[in-house]
């Protein structure tokens, strides 16, 4: 399991812990009226919900992400679930920062590798010019006397 998993998970655990005991040690739930036939069925509990929401969020590419992280954030007053969404949200925005950051540095890494083999290759280069300069025999300068004649 990745570690972003287990922060995601932990956090939704936590907040699910929060919702199970009451604020003081004796306060009592008020009755709840029974839930009329013409009514909709209950929905899914906040928790589940968000977190159903995250996973179809994960595969939103980043700018996605960012405009929903910003309407999430233009709303005047935000309901727990939302503010658990954009929570989310935000943290995959920043586990996409990453990645992407990561993919940089590994191009740029690639291309270092490419330009010190190249370096290499161009010093080794240098060097066998050099060794063939070297081994060169010079070659006297010939004399004035020794010149052909110019033609006229």
């Amino acid at each position: 399991m990745k570690a972003f998993d287990v922060l995601l998970y932990s956090v939704a655990f936590s907040l699910s812990a929060c919702a199970l005991f009451p604020a003081t040690p004796h306060a009592v739930a008020p009755a709840q009226p029974a839930q009329r036939a013409s009514e909709a069925p209950v929905p899914l509990d906040p928790i589940r919900r968000a977190l159903e929401d995250f996973e179809r969020d994960r595969q939103l590419a980043p700018v996605d992400v960012e405009h929903e992280v910003a309407r999430l954030e233009a709303l005047p007053e935000r309901v727990p679930a939302q503010q658990l969404r954009l929570t989310l949200l935000r943290s995959l925005r920043l586990e996409q920062d990453r990645a992407a950051l990561a993919e940089k540095v590994d191009q740029l890494n690639q291309q270092l590798r490419d330009a010190q083999a190249r370096s290499e290759a161009l010093s080794s280069k240098i060097q066998e010019l050099k060794a063939i300069e070297r081994s060169l025999v010079s070659r006297p300068t010939p004399d004035a006397g020794e010149r052909a004649p110019a033609k006229p």
